[in-house]
């Protein structure tokens, strides 16, 4: 049987081989009498140049995909299986050894302990104090932070001793024993304090967070040429041991033309997740497999596509898109196989709820899931129940007796707009009109246009905790109110629905998590807040030779690992 690309990594299938470009002679192996002298080198190609090195900062961030961990570690870090591993903490906090305690009235407090021997990159300790410090930045209004829902449910951090540190929690945090998140750093204090205590307006636009940067991770900032791209040096102080790579230099390439051909002449050795769209990288991989080459492909579903329907009942247009039956019927219209065909060679999963297969929690809830086939018979007698008819021609009208147009929107994005098309080309067959409207991108950052498509919208979802709870959830609702800034652009509104979230983010039993999650998808499947189209796989490339990355699941980042890659040939 031939795996999807994606579960072809996922089960194993490491593969290995040179950098060369397509016809040209294959690299020796770097034998073991000279792989310690040997200094490693590294090419990794990103698409443009991030603000800084910290996500939640403004304009910040190379995200998910990038190397961010090269240079910055964490109290617990994801690895390639969604488990949470202890990082920079020597073990992660438990209800079982007394290290994490749930007071009756939601409260918490949790205790770390960090590993010993740890230094920032100037050789200065790590300290307790650089983690209050971070979650004091965080919780600053004041900065220009994003989403730091960690910090925000803290009340103090205090620190016990040089290793050791407790943190009171104003309410029940599910994710206390996977600390993950930007939010509470570290941030070096002996380098930020004095400016973030003085002068606010400056500690933003600080050198630290680009060329100066100072963190914990195995590598070391270098240099950043602006425009270019930045060097990284493996640090000999790093508290696991030092990389194995010695250099990695992270170019900025914005154009994916000029990204694919930097591959094929070897000027770069990988890429970052899902800065090639899949026909590319199947393209590479096919020119370097000709070429007798074996080249590493991972990638993991980080994405839900979804269309999402417009339940708003100032807005909706046809009124139908209200009706669950509607919502029901065009689902089954769409031949969600097709799609995938097309736009993935039939590597990516069709979606049927949120949690994808090769999640641990695919077995709490795989049961509850339904399963909408393509099945325009199904769709007939569904359409039907809400009052549309086929007139003469075929074609469906509505209950008053108009012709039947569903408008779909898309942002202006070229894979959009072709799922765009196979969902009107499966509605148009079923005899349901659609009008195609592609938001122009001058409009495509006003919330409040975004959130008045009359219909459906043609979007993706993060296969993350928070986004996919909020979605749906009643109060992230766009409007006036919130500045038209919520996740449920569709305004789906359901208090069962906000309940099972609520409770949710208060669970830290796995069996109460198990039950909650359950009913989350049984609400998902029965009420559809969203039509599921499939998974999109987010992947990278990288030549033949090149070990170690590994991310068949959503979870961890693409240099979760890093400091274990190598280089073979």
């Amino acid at each position: 049987m031939r795996l999807p690309l994606w579960l072809s990594v996922f089960a194993g299938a490491v593969v290995l081989g040179s950098a060369c470009a397509p016809g040209s002679a294959r690299q020796e192996p770097i034998s073991s009498d000279n792989a310690a002298r040997a200094e490693r080198h590294f090419a990794l190609a990103i698409e443009g140049e991030p603000g800084n090195l910290v996500s939640l900062m403004e304009g910040g961030g190379i995200g998910p995909g990038g190397v961010r961990e090269a240079v910055q570690h964490h109290l617990a870090v994801y690895d390639d299986r969604a488990n949470v591993r202890p990082q920079l903490a020597a073990e992660l906090p438990s209800t079982s050894n007394g290290t994490w305690i749930v007071r009756p009235d939601g409260t918490m407090q949790t205790t770390y302990r960090l590993r010993p021997g740890i230094t920032w990159h100037d050789g200065v300790a790590l300290n307790p104090r650089d983690f209050a410090f971070a979650v004091t930045v965080h919780q600053d209004s004041t900065l220009p932070i994003g989403n730091a829902n960690a910090a925000r449910a803290v009340r103090a951090v205090e620190p016990v001793d040089d290793l050791t540190f407790r943190i009171e929690w104003q309410k029940t945090y599910p994710f206390a024993h996977a600390l993950v998140e930007e939010d509470f750093g570290p941030f070096p204090t002996h380098l930020l304090e004095a400016t973030y205590l003085s002068d606010k307006e400056k500690f933003p636009n600080l050198s630290y967070w680009k060329s100066e940067f100072v963190g914990t991770g195995p590598y070391k900032m270098v240099q950043w040429e602006p425009g270019s791209h930045l060097i990284l040096k493996a640090y000999d102080g790093f508290y696991a041991g030092r990389a194995k790579i010695e250099n990695i230099t992270v170019r900025f390439i914005t154009s994916h033309q000029t990204m694919v051909a930097n591959l094929l002449a070897g000027t770069v050795d990988g890429t970052a997740l899902d800065v090639l769209d899949f026909g590319e990288i199947s393209s590479v991989k096919r020119e370097w497999e000709q070429a007798g080459l074996r080249p590493l492909v991972v990638g993991s579903p980080r994405k839900w596509r979804v269309l999402g329907p417009q339940l708003n009942p100032e807005v909706a247009n046809p009124r139908e898109v209200l009706d669950v039956r509607f919502r029901k019927a065009m689902l089954h219209a769409v031949d969600r196989q097709v799609m995938a065909d097309v736009l993935f060679e039939g590597q990516s999963p069709i979606a049927d709820t949120v949690i994808p297969t090769n999640d641990p929690r695919w077995d709490w809830v795989k049961d509850v899931v339904v399963h909408y086939g393509f099945d325009q018979r199904m769709a007939t007698q569904l359409l039907t129940e809400v009052g549309w008819r086929r007139g003469a021609d075929g074609q469906f009208v509505t209950a008053g007796g108009d012709p039947a147009v569903l408008p779909v929107w898309v942002v202006g994005d070229p894979q959009g707009q072709q799922e765009m098309a196979i969902v009107a080309d499966s509605w148009k067959a079923l005899g349901v009109g659609v009008e195609q409207t592609v938001v122009p991108q001058a409009q495509q950052r006003d919330r409040r246009i975004r959130a008045s498509f009359p219909s459906f919208d043609v979007t993706s979802v993060p296969v993350a905790y928070a986004n996919f709870t909020l979605r749906a959830y009643s109060e992230q609702c766009p409007s006036e109110r919130n500045q038209w800034s919520g996740n449920n652009r569709g305004c789906y509104m359901n208090p069962a629905y906000d309940r099972v979230v609520d409770s949710l983010n208060a669970a830290i039993d796995p069996a109460d998590q198990r039950n909650l999650y359950r009913e989350l998808v049984r609400i998902y499947a029965q009420d559809l807040p969203v039509l599921p189209m499939y998974f999109k796989i987010d992947s990278a490339i990288f030549r033949d030779g090149v070990v170690g990355p590994n991310v068949p699941t959503p979870g961890p980042s693409l240099a979760w690992n890093i400091a274990e890659w190598d280089i073979t040939r």
